[in-house]
């Protein structure tokens, strides 16, 4: 609650800062040279977040699927919970282990999708099409073999491809430009 006085000494400091700083102070040129420097926050590839069981038994890996279908069917609200219960049970992955099966964010090739650079581990190329070729959140791959390793993916996440333009984000741009000034002053 404002207090008279508050109210006034509030309307003082919105009039300074209307003389000190105007939307018209935010040039053309100004946005557009934001939008090129930041052009990570507008253009982010599709990307997805797995967690992995790993096995070093093709057939223990079958045996996992089969038993974790059969426990999704009986109770499709816990399939989170009971994979990484699975995880915790067989993954044979230490670090894996660790992060309960994790294995973070990631882009077709490797990349992490807010900084697009290459991660320092990325999964395995035929880790990253198996999950990619999974639609629904909380769906189980079948095994993916990589030499005596064989991994069992749950998808835990997607998000789609960001491809703004500069036209779709003008206004907003020059909005936080402007924000920016008007703290600043």
């Amino acid at each position: 609650v404002f207090t008279m006085k508050q109210q006034m000494i509030k309307k003082l400091m919105a009039k300074d800062m209307e003389s000190l700083v105007s939307m018209q102070d935010i040039t053309e040129e100004d946005v557009v040279k934001f939008y090129e420097e930041n052009k990570r926050v507008y253009f982010k590839p599709e990307s997805c977040r797995v967690s992995s069981i790993v096995l070093n038994s093709r057939e223990r890996a079958d045996r996992v699927v089969a038993d974790l279908e059969k426990s999704f069917a009986a109770e499709p609200r816990k399939r989170r919970q009971l994979f990484t219960t699975a995880v915790e049970q067989y993954t044979t992955d230490a670090m894996g282990r660790a992060k309960r099966g994790d294995l973070g964010f990631f882009t077709k090739d490797g990349k992490d999708p807010d900084t697009l650079k290459m991660l320092e581990t990325p999964p395995a190329k035929e880790v990253r099409e198996a999950a990619f070729k999974l639609e629904k959140i909380n769906s189980l791959s079948p095994v993916v073999s990589i030499g005596e390793k064989h991994h069992v993916l749950l998808l835990t996440n997607r998000r789609p491809e960001v491809s703004k333009t500069l036209d779709e984000v003008k206004r907003q741009i020059r909005n936080k430009l402007f924000r920016d000034e008007k703290d600043n002053a």
